[in-house]
């Protein structure tokens, strides 16, 4: 005996109300009701789908929604920051109060666009997997979400414009399934020339609304990194807060450097003509910032609570290497090296 599925009855419910309308007249009658009858249909097919697979739409039925985008992200990703992004008040501010304006506007004119600068461990992959995890609900795995590293996928210099052609292509194709599609650039520093180029037509802005336009573009870099140290420094031996640096010390300097410096940004038309919305600084981490990684660490991966001011934390932030030479104030793999300390400190 066949099993009747609540998605199979749903089917059959929408193709019996096309199939048992009443025509009105032999002209009008039959047309509009074929019409509602397949729009019944569609409505139908379209829900299964949605409670099955990954869906770009916004739902509200809970069965569905849990494969759909999470527009109302705003409130999450803005406790993640707080709680898990250490030392790093620029991006926690500036990044999300953009994503949520960004994908509250139903038509936007043009694709958002960060630059995420500074030397490792700082926090911009971090940033990138909680933008992820907070706006689609497989995360990293989301069918919408494609991290594209440098080195795996533009090895061959010499093949860069090949690798161009091949990125403009499958970039088209993503956007052609859903518009609001996350693309991040890993190590954008490492790109060859002239393939960042082929981007240029998706982060134009359009007089009309777009599909393309929804997307979300982050590039992660090591440029800069020197001077949003030295800034940072600056700020430390004049006595003031890292809080108190704000953009607008920094952001001419990540422009300067990321289109001078060599890599997929070097003399590009994506900063000469403005198409990147956000240049952001990860500043370098202090200790205090790496002893919260650690905290973080070993409640996250062993379920441990321990507190900043804990020894075993305090020993472990110790083991890590700091900078400059005389003050020893920043980590210089910031939190990068935090898990793996952990782990040998754990039987």
């Amino acid at each position: 005996m066949m099993t009747c599925t609540p998605l199979f009855l749903c089917y059959l419910l929408s193709l019996s109300y096309c199939l048992c309308l009443e025509p009105i007249s032999i002209s009008t009658g039959v047309y509009f009701g074929a019409t509602a009858g397949l729009a019944a249909i569609y409505a139908s097919s379209s829900w299964m789908k949605c409670a099955v697979y990954e869906c770009c739409n916004q739902a509200l039925d809970p069965i569905v929604a849990r494969n759909s985008i999470k527009y109302d992200f705003g409130d999450k990703l803005k406790s993640d920051f707080k709680k898990k992004l250490h030392g790093q008040h620029i991006a926690e501010s500036i990044v999300a109060n953009a994503l949520i304006k960004h994908m509250k506007d139903k038509e936007p004119r043009k694709a958002l666009v960060f630059s995420f600068h500074g030397w490792t461990g700082g926090g911009k992959n971090f940033v990138s997997y909680l933008i992820a995890r907070n706006i689609y609900f497989k995360g990293m795995k989301s069918s919408y979400v494609h991290l594209i590293t440098a080195t795996e996928k533009f090895p061959d210099p010499t093949k860069a414009p090949q690798y161009k052609l091949e990125l403009i292509e499958f970039i088209k194709s993503k956007l052609s399934e859903c518009g609001r599609q996350l693309f991040i650039f890993d190590e954008i520093d490492k790109v060859p020339s002239g393939i960042i180029e082929g981007l240029t037509q998706f982060l134009e802005y359009s007089i009309e609304p777009k599909e393309q336009s929804k997307a979300i573009y982050l590039f992660l870099s090591n440029i800069g990194g020197s001077e949003i140290a030295r800034v940072t420094y600056n700020f430390y031996m004049n006595g003031m807060n890292r809080e108190e640096i704000e953009l607008r010390d920094i952001e001419s300097l990540m422009n300067l450097h990321a289109f001078n410096e060599e890599g997929g940004l070097k003399k590009s038309s994506l900063i000469h003509k403005s198409m990147i919305d956000f240049f952001i600084p990860f500043l370098p981490l202090e200790k205090k910032h790496v002893q919260r990684c650690v905290v973080d660490y070993f409640q996250e991966k062993y379920n441990i609570t321990k507190k900043v001011n804990d020894r075993l934390v305090i020993e472990i932030a110790d083991e890590l290497d700091y900078f400059p030479v005389d003050a020893k104030v920043y980590s210089k793999s910031g939190c990068k090296k935090v898990a793996r300390k952990v782990d040998m400190r754990v039987d």
